[in-house]
């Protein structure tokens, strides 16, 4: 009888240890991505190279007066003092030229800058009319800065949310190899110094182990689609940049 009880709880520790075994595989199909970096403001940083000793002095070229509707191709624009957005999306500050700024977007061709002037409807929103169809000083904020900034804050959300289903993996993983670890306990003082009689006393918190690990597993799961909501709206932002970028060649250059 007493062999036929041992028989019974090693085999219900069995179980337990599959299970566990297989909670970690199916706890484990979600993978943590790396972190984003949100937005940030930063100054530009402007390289200075040294002359070379015996070097000619060159001769200066002339640098046409920069306007609204100048165009730039990739490692060919002004100096800017301040950057908003980042490398693929944003705008600056042109030096010495306060009411104009450097907008650029970027494409499977590379980052476009170009130049527009601060007060345009395109960069700094197009202004409601009035009755009688002239234009107002209030303006919608449907600009180029404002969009640069609706990307920056939607990066933060990704980014936030990231953390988020990081910090649940981790605990998904801390609680799988609890588990295993109670299991190993288990089978080592219960199966070979006590002949099984204290698998239950392992089991419990072996099981509530896996019901944590599942339960962060799914939260990851949830934070998962969240970002892939918010990963469609950055694209939806991006595409709308595109769209102020022609409308400011367009108000540029129209007749």
């Amino acid at each position: 009888m007493k062999k036929q009880k041992k028989l019974i709880r090693v085999g219900f520790f069995a179980i337990i240890i599959f299970s566990i075994i297989l909670c970690s595989f199916t706890t484990g199909m979600t993978r943590p991505r790396a972190l984003g970096t949100p937005f940030q403001t930063v100054p530009p940083v402007n390289a200075t190279l040294a002359t070379p000793i015996g070097a000619l002095t060159p001769v200066p070229t002339p640098i046409p007066t920069l306007g609204p509707g100048q165009y730039f191709e990739e490692g060919d624009h002004p100096e800017i003092t301040k950057k908003y957005g980042d490398d693929k999306f944003g705008w600056g500050d042109i030096e010495g030229k306060p009411d104009l700024a450097l907008i650029w977007v970027t494409d499977e061709d590379g980052t476009h800058y170009m130049v527009v002037n601060k007060s345009s409807d395109a960069f700094a929103g197009y202004r409601l009319r009035d009755e009688n169809g002239n234009p107002t000083n209030d303006r919608l904020e449907d600009g180029f800065i404002h969009l640069i900034q609706e990307l920056a804050d939607k990066e933060q959300d990704i980014f936030e949310i990231e953390t988020k289903i990081n910090d649940k993996q981790s605990l998904r993983a801390g609680a799988d190899t609890g588990a295993v670890l109670i299991v190993i306990a288990g089978v080592v003082v219960c199966g070979v110094m006590t002949g099984g009689a204290c698998f239950a006393a392992f089991a419990v918190p072996a099981l509530g182990g896996v019901g944590v690990a599942v339960g962060a597993n799914t939260s990851a799961h949830d934070l998962e689609d969240q970002r892939a909501e918010l990963e469609a709206e950055r694209s939806t932002i991006e595409g709308n940049l595109f769209v102020s970028f022609n409308d400011a060649i367009f108000e540029i250059t129209k007749p």
